[in-house]
């Protein structure tokens, strides 16, 4: 989002609002609530990884709001503009599946194109870093797999004890 672009919109409603003036004298005004918009932007974020059997999958919850400003002909408006994923991204072949993704319509395109874009943005973040996580295996399951691959004698002479032991 384009805050001087917002900062200019907003001029041009209070100008039409107010209907004296005109958009150079709001710009100041204007400014300060296009800065308290984007800075209104709030991101609530859960990940939860689950694995049962077959099946692992990382759960995702995401809620993007930012208040949205402007005027009417009739009134200031200050409105919470809103963006939810609820959802699961299945480990083992990496699809995304959607159980709710909803948008509160707000007058303002651009904080709704903006709000869009950043819960995209989020969702494909996590979705990576679900499947990074599902794709790295431990230092201990590596060392485990070699010892079990190599031969009794090479296992003795690394630990010093026969593989009976550690069995």
């Amino acid at each position: 989002m384009n805050i001087m672009k917002e900062a200019w919109r907003i001029a041009d409603e209070a100008v039409l609002f107010h209907g004296v003036g005109t958009k150079q004298e709001y710009f100041a005004e204007s400014l300060k609530l296009a800065w308290a918009q984007y800075k209104s932007l709030k991101i609530e974020m859960t990940s939860k990884h689950w694995e049962k059997g077959n099946h692992s999958r990382q759960y995702i919850k995401i809620k993007v709001t930012m208040t949205s400003v402007g005027f009417t002909k009739m009134q200031y408006t200050d409105v919470e503009g809103l963006a939810k994923f609820e959802g699961y991204c299945n480990l083992k072949n990496n699809t995304l599946h959607t159980d709710l993704r909803k948008s509160k319509v707000i007058r303002n395109v651009e904080v709704q194109k903006f709000l869009e874009t950043k819960l995209d943005e989020l969702i494909q973040n996590e979705q990576k870093k679900a499947s990074k996580s599902a794709t790295q295996t431990s230092r201990f399951d590596i060392l485990c797999g070699a010892a079990l691959t190599m031969s009794d004698e090479d296992f003795e002479d690394i630990y010093d004890l026969p593989r009976e032991y550690y069995l």
